[in-house]
């Protein structure tokens, strides 16, 4: 079986909490790890290629790297229906 993908949000973000809901309503597992935006986290090195709009929500599927809700839920739907 594949790897969660790896969800990095901050908690308190309307979009973030938005996409949590998605992924809770429809049973995707996710591996979800916490961005600081106070610390500027979104923009550091490990993520500045993969992220050049700065986004907080950004989801890492091998080496599949995705930011923006709909970008995501699209995504999280169509490995859903594969997997299935």
């Amino acid at each position: 079986m594949s790897p969660l993908p790896i969800l990095y949000h901050h908690p308190i973000s309307t979009s973030c909490a938005a996409m949590l809901r998605f992924a809770a309503e429809r049973g995707i597992a996710l591996e979800h790890r916490a961005i600081d935006p106070a610390a500027a986290q979104q923009a550091g090195p490990q993520y500045v290629d993969f992220n050049a709009d700065l986004s907080l929500l950004m989801l890492v599927d091998g080496a599949r790297w995705l930011t923006g809700t709909q970008a995501i839920q699209l995504y999280l739907e169509e490995r859903a229906a594969a997997l299935a």
